[in-house]
């Protein structure tokens, strides 16, 4: 049912929001997955393309945060979904739970992952 699936996203988002802040790759991305509205169905190649662009519109530098002028919430399914597979569980929850504000979640992103966001979604 498309209206479980928006209110499943929008309590996602309150969640993060509550927990500290959350870039917006991966507070939309972490929506599309719970809600089970996942359009990263490009392939692996496209979405690695499209990180590596001129298309990356970063909007906050000291942590990563971007949004995309073309296929914005499809990169951001594409991230999420990889970091949920090559996190621990407990490396993810941290990431979420984090506690943090805009101006120090790179800090906690680096301690908690072992490397900063932009180099982290360089590397996936």
């Amino acid at each position: 049912c498309p209206i479980s699936k928006t209110i499943r996203h929008e309590i996602t988002h309150i969640y993060t929001k509550q927990a500290g802040f959350t870039p917006w790759w991966l507070d939309e991305g972490l929506a599309h997955l719970i809600a089970e509205q996942n359009t990263a169905k490009n392939g692996d190649k496209y979405y690695e393309k499209l990180l590596k662009s001129d298309k990356m519109f970063i909007y906050n530098q000291e942590n990563y945060d971007f949004c995309v002028s073309n296929g914005g919430y499809a990169l951001s399914d594409y991230i999420a979904t990889r970091t949920i597979k090559k996190l621990s569980k407990e490396k993810l929850n941290k990431l979420i739970d984090n506690k943090c504000n805009r101006n120090n979640f790179n800090k906690f992103f680096e301690k908690t992952i072992g490397m900063t966001p932009k180099d982290y979604i360089s590397k996936l």
